[in-house]
């Protein structure tokens, strides 16, 4: 991984928890984004998970 001082900087926040959970969101889409289908489904299919 390649670190930085601008990626360990609070970017504003007065602490580093409050900037990680504004980044949740944004981590949840690139972490989904490869498993979004045409129609916008996201496909878990190598999970196995039964569908209840």
């Amino acid at each position: 991984m390649e670190w930085d001082v601008v990626a360990a900087e609070k970017e504003g926040f007065e602490h580093f928890m409050l900037k990680e959970i504004h980044e949740q969101p944004k981590a949840i889409r690139d972490t989904l984004r490869s498993r979004i289908t045409a129609d916008g489904l996201v496909n878990l299919a190598e999970l196995n998970l039964a569908k209840d």
